[in-house]
C-alpha cells in the first residue's frame, strides 16, 4: 500500500461517519432527556426541555383564541392559568413522564411530553 492509498482510505472512512454525525448533532443534538412538545391550533409552537429544569420558569402562549400561562420547574410542566371558560387544562397538574399530555380544547393547545424513557417499569396508571 502506498501513502496516498492510506490517505484515501482514511478520508473515505471519515466521510462514511459524516451522515451519523450530522444526524446526531443537528437533528437530535446532545439532548438525552424529556421535553414538552407544544402545538397550538394544530401547528408546532415550541419545545421546552424538562430534564435539568429545576427552577420555575413561565411561558405565555398567546394565540388568536386565547392565552395560556405554562410553568416549567422540577422537571415538569403545568398550566398555571388559562382564560378559557372551563379551566380544565389547569386541573391536569404537573406532567413529567414520557407520553403524558395536557390539552386545552378551547384554545387548541396540546402539550405532550416526549423524549427518551429509560424507565421500563409499569407506572400504575389505569387506562
Amino acid at each position: 500500500m502506498k501513502k496516498w492509498d492510506k490517505i484515501i482510505i482514511g478520508v473515505l472512512l471519515l466521510i462514511s461517519f459524516l451522515p451519523y454525525l450530522l444526524f446526531k448533532v443537528f437533528l437530535l443534538g446532545d439532548f438525552n432527556g424529556t421535553y414538552a412538545y407544544i402545538t397550538v391550533e394544530g401547528k408546532p409552537y415550541m419545545e421546552i426541555p424538562l430534564t435539568g429544569q429545576v427552577t420555575s420558569k413561565e411561558y405565555t402562549i398567546k394565540s388568536s383564541i386565547g392565552t395560556n400561562v405554562l410553568v416549567v420547574g422540577n422537571e415538569s410542566i403545568r398550566v398555571e392559568e388559562a382564560d378559557c371558560p372551563d379551566h380544565l387544562c389547569e386541573e391536569f397538574g404537573a406532567k413529567s413522564q414520557v407520553g403524558d399530555v395536557i390539552v386545552c380544547l378551547p384554545h387548541q393547545v396540546y402539550i405532550e411530553i416526549k423524549g427518551t424513557n429509560h424507565n421500563n417499569e409499569i407506572d400504575g396508571r389505569i387506562y
